[in-house]
């Protein structure tokens, strides 16, 4: 059987004489998606108290789903300053700064690392 005549969700009590009307406007409203956006897009139908119908939101096309622009993905230098990643591979002087900010007691991704405080962190420059 297709989606598209299925029948509505469990309704209100006062809803259930105007079952067949609020079925039929659901229907209407898949065929409007499909016709718009394609087979296979999630959309969201609400229904009032007093039996209207109407598309609350209509999602991706399958296949058409854009990156996250706010998905954010650390390099490695970042990694490696704030002692998530060990710098094996990198130059002497990365490596120094690196069990510096360690040895600080920096916080990190994965929590505190290097509880002591045997080095003080230099003053600002204000």
């Amino acid at each position: 059987m297709d989606s598209l005549f299925a029948p509505p969700p469990p309704l209100k009590p006062h809803l259930q004489p105007f079952r067949f009307w609020i079925w039929l406007q659901l229907v209407l409203l898949r065929l409007y998606v499909r016709r718009l956006k394609g087979r296979g897009t999630p959309f969201l139908t609400m229904c009032d108290a007093r039996g209207n119908v109407w598309i609350a939101a209509v999602g991706d096309t399958p296949g058409t789903a854009r990156p996250d622009l706010l998905a954010f993905t650390p390099s490695k230098a970042f990694q490696v300053a704030m002692g998530c990643v060990s710098p094996s591979g990198m130059g002497l002087e990365i490596a120094r700064l690196a069990g510096y900010v360690l040895r600080a007691g920096l916080p990190c991704a994965g929590g505190l690392q290097g509880q002591g405080t045997d080095v003080p962190l230099p003053l600002p420059d204000t």
